[in-house]
């Protein structure tokens, strides 16, 4: 009787041991999780459209620090924070260009509508880039610099547009009367990646950015949106709410199952990949506020899928 009871003893400590160090396994993953995550900026103000310097050495975003939108670099060595003495606000979705001498963005002109504007960070100067009755804005450039694709509604619907980085003629790259937004150049610079609702729902897309008929990469009931390329080009990050609330996700360039990468009830959005390819920056508001944050890639737990 005695051994049996010891039997059931021993039985019972060795589940409890099993389950404890399941336990244990699941909190350190959890641990590991989190300890990929890093906060960037601390503060009540919000801030958003986060865009990583070419040298992968400061990170630029908007932000609503002083009651109104504008533009601010925090350098990641020391955290040290300098604003973009400009007195334009609006959405300020803003991009870096590849040499890491000029910072493009939109601000408002009159009412709702907005222009493109660059800043050169070196002498502090500040140009407008367009100057239409319309909404110009989401500007990006490409992997050479000589060019800046934008949204702009001068055609009557939100479509992709091409233009030199010094300003000058526009080329329109889309023509669907379904909105066309936040567009990426491709790091070789072939092809445009953007977000559409072309297809009933908020999807994203691939264009070449000469044109020509867009290829569909995600679809799903849920809103996919702002998307950004990997520097090697084999992966696109973007926030969708197919989890239940905007999360950051990560999908094969040529097409596969994405891949959740931030997983909390909070917002997670606008991601941007670093220039090595190594962590992709985002806006969230899961410390209250929205501040800019990092996670790194790739998540070696969750592998990708090619489509066959």
């Amino acid at each position: 009787m005695t051994a049996v009871t010891n039997g059931r003893y021993t039985m019972r400590y060795i589940l409890g041991v099993v389950a404890i160090m399941a336990f244990t396994a699941s909190l350190t993953e959890t641990q590991e999780v989190d300890q990929s995550l890093v906060r960037i900026t601390y503060h009540e103000a919000h801030d958003f459209h986060p865009r990583w310097s070419s040298d992968g050495q400061s990170i630029a975003f908007a932000s609503l620090r002083g009651g109104q939108a504008g533009v601010w670099i925090v350098n990641l060595a020391d955290m040290a924070l300098s604003r973009i003495p400009t007195e334009r606000t609006g959405d300020m979705y803003l991009d870096w260009s590849p040499d890491g001498d000029v910072l493009v963005f939109d601000a408002r002109e009159t009412g709702a509508r907005s222009d493109l504007f660059a800043f050169t960070v070196e002498d502090q100067r500040e140009v407008q880039l367009t100057m239409h009755p319309a909404t110009d804005t989401h500007a990006s450039f490409s992997p050479d610099g000589s060019q800046i694709v934008f949204v702009s509604n001068r055609s009557g619907s939100y479509d992709i547009w091409t233009m030199p980085a010094v300003g000058g003629d526009p080329q329109r790259v889309t023509t669907d009367p379904a909105s066309d937004i936040h567009p990426r150049w491709s790091p070789d610079g072939s092809r445009i990646v953007f977000t559409s609702v072309r297809s009933g729902n908020s999807d994203i897309w691939i264009v070449s950015s000469s044109g020509g008929k867009p290829i569909q990469l995600t679809s799903h009931p849920a809103d996919d949106d702002v998307a950004d390329w990997s520097p090697d080009g084999r992966y696109i990050a973007f926030m969708s709410n197919r989890s239940g609330n905007p999360d950051i996700w990560v999908v094969l360039a040529v097409g596969g199952t994405p891949v959740q990468y931030t997983f909390h009830s909070a917002d997670d959005a606008y991601p941007c990949f670093s220039p090595d390819g190594q962590r992709i920056a985002f806006a969230s508001r899961r410390s209250g506020g929205s501040d800019i944050w990092v996670v790194k890639h790739p998540r070696p737990e969750s592998p990708m899928r090619e489509s066959s």
